[in-house]
């Protein structure tokens, strides 16, 4: 649903997940008129673009929403605003930005204005500019092996579109309180359709030229001569997360099974939960054992020995790009270069001319690596090392995991002292300054640090003045917006002599990140941490609107006294409950929506204590 933020700013949420939070933004909030232009927020705004129509008709604007679109009204054009539901061509839906021209217009070109954070825009080109091999053929939407078998294909409406994607990373974070990058793709930008009033059309042109900050419609000047008007230009933002075109993984003709895959860093060691990939059948429902590996790449000896493979004997694949899930059993990789790859067995196959295919864009240039073998889905699959050797391309597979990153956490374990005064339950706090207004923040050096508080009376020994199996306070402090992974850690002094036995991790705050914007009605997310076995935990959250000093504070919610508590049990968000939450759900997050009485700068922390 399109909410209204101002007078001249609209916002469409179609991702309302913290994991892969994706928002649209119509006009400008910055402006004080509205302004013909899209944003396209994700990951909670970690990466954005913006689209700007540069319109040099000088005529006042009326806008108004009809409906469920927001209309842009000019005498020679109009544009409108509005959002796809998923759909059969657009899976995960998307936003359209149509320019209606009434008549004809003194240049065959549109041009927007881009403005861009964190990502890199790939061009999609015919297949017939794609690197053939020998024997290989190619239309402008197919490549064809030497039997003339389809091996690769790219729908017509992606053929000179553009695939948009994370600048730096890809993968499942989501266990570890991080974000689901999933391929890295944000979205995809389709060749626009250009249609007139009899129902002509031709494919327009698109080019975007990131140095000049650019993105051109060029429309054949012969149909915009013929054309009855209006005429309509629909280019549409995709949402997908899948790549737009296809690669035969295993096919009908002589039982084919290819074994395909792309050379990757995982960027740091862990343990494997699971394998995503993204597959289609064509023309209908297949049912075909299908199996996900990762090997230790060795671009020296092409003797890539297997970390994990997974199989899904008959996995129902659609006639549609869907992502399909392989669970992994834990198993631990360090922090190199590996090689995700997948197999389909040709032999499943039901029906002449029938495929499975792997999703994939082209993109920056990677290690390739192909096998092939005719009723060789056993041998493919047993292969152990790979032996497969590579070549160079650019096709980025639709293949990714989802781990859980080993070391990172700070624990704090002080020596076994005496206390000597009252002391209240320990807690945990983590605070961090996020950015509610909507003006750009300045960047500022990240400190956090680790202090011990003190409070009223718990249950002491009067005699002895002792507590048993208490954790301190500890509470972590992000201050201001922070862009680099790493950061500085700062302990205290500890200001009292406390009897510790176990260490306590410190908050993890999830979201919304260091110098995010929005509206005033945010969800704070953050990981749940470990505590002492056979207690629940409970928390209490702060916003201050002046500094980290906290004395400023304008809401103040506990969940021993406060609604509006969830925590995450594995499959959905739960409330939480009188007696807190148990140590079984620790590493999970938590969460509260909280509405914000102003604007501007925030601060916010949070304790957890039991």
């Amino acid at each position: 649903m399109m909410e209204k933020l101002n007078a001249t700013t609209w916002k469409h949420i179609q991702k309302d997940d913290w994991r892969e939070r994706l928002e649209v933004v119509i006009g400008d909030d910055k402006q004080p008129d509205f302004k013909p232009q899209i944003k396209i927020l994700k990951w909670s705004n970690e990466c954005n673009a913006s689209f700007r129509l540069v319109d040099d008709e000088k005529v006042l604007p009326i806008i108004k929403k009809v409906g469920k679109k927001l209309k842009y009204i000019k005498s020679k054009k109009e544009l409108h605003f509005y959002n796809i539901e998923p759909n059969k061509k657009l899976r995960e839906g998307g936003y359209e930005f149509e320019v209606i021209l009434k008549e004809k217009p003194s240049t065959n070109k549109l041009e927007f204005t881009i403005k861009t954070k964190g990502l890199k825009f790939y061009y999609q080109p015919p297949m017939t500019e794609e690197k053939l091999e020998e024997g290989q053929t190619a239309d402008e939407t197919h490549i064809y092996d030497k039997d003339g078998n389809v091996i690769a294909e790219r729908p017509e409406n992606v053929v000179g579109s553009y695939a948009v994607y994370h600048e730096s990373k890809s993968g499942d974070y989501s266990k570890m309180g991080g974000k689901n990058y999933r391929a890295g793709k944000a979205f995809h930008i389709y060749r626009p359709r250009i249609e007139d009033a009899n129902g002509n059309w031709t494919w327009g042109k698109l080019n975007i030229d990131e140095k000049k900050g650019i993105l051109t419609i060029e429309i054949d000047q012969n149909f915009l001569d013929k054309a009855v008007y209006p005429v309509k230009v629909d280019p549409t933002f995709g949402y997908d997360t899948l790549g737009g075109s296809r690669q035969i993984i295993a096919h009908w003709t002589d039982d084919s099974c290819r074994r395909i895959g792309n050379g990757e860093w995982t960027g740091a060691s862990g343990t494997i939960d699971s394998i995503h990939v993204g597959l289609y059948a064509s023309d209908t429902t297949q049912y075909v054992d299908v199996s996900v590996f990762l090997n230790k790449e060795d671009t020296v000896d092409n003797s890539h020995d297997n970390v994990v493979t997974i199989e899904r004997a008959d996995l129902q694949i659609a006639h549609s790009n869907n992502w399909y899930l392989f669970e992994a059993s834990s198993e631990s990789i360090s922090e190199e270069d590996y090689i995700l790859s997948v197999l389909g067995n040709g032999a499943d196959i039901t029906g002449n001319y029938y495929n499975i295919c792997v999703c994939f864009d082209n993109a920056e240039t990677r290690n390739y690596y192909y096998e092939s073998i005719n009723n060789g889905y056993t041998t493919l699959r047993d292969e152990d090392p790979w032996t497969a050797g590579p070549s160079s391309s650019d096709d980025k597979l639709s293949i990714y995991c989802t781990y859980t990153a080993g070391g990172g956490d700070v624990t704090v374990t002080p020596a076994v002292q005496t206390i000597t005064s009252s002391q209240q339950s320990p807690t945990i706090s983590t605070q961090k300054n996020v950015s509610i207004s909507t003006a750009t923040q300045t960047l500022a050096t990240t400190l956090l640090t680790i202090t011990l508080s003190l409070g009223t009376e718990i249950g002491v020994n009067a005699q002895t003045g002792t507590v048993s199996q208490q954790s301190p306070t500890i509470t972590t402090q992000k201050n201001v917006s922070v862009s680099a992974d790493v950061q500085t850690l700062a302990l205290s002094q500890l200001s009292a002599t406390v009897s510790i036995s176990d260490t306590v991790d410190k908050v993890v705050l999830v979201s919304p990140d260091n110098n995010s914007s929005g509206d005033t009605q945010v969800y704070f997310v953050w990981q749940i941490p470990s505590f002492t076995t056979g207690r629940n935990i409970h928390f209490q959250i702060q916003i201050d609107k002046t500094d980290n000093t906290f004395n400023d504070i304008e809401v103040s919610k506990d969940s021993r006294e406060d609604s509006g508590f969830e925590y995450w049990d594995g499959s959905q968000w739960q409330s939480f409950g009188s007696e807190g939450v148990s140590d079984s759900y620790i590493g999970n997050n938590a969460r509260i929506q909280i509405n914000l009485p102003s604007q501007g700068d925030k601060y916010w922390r949070v304790r957890g204590y039991s």
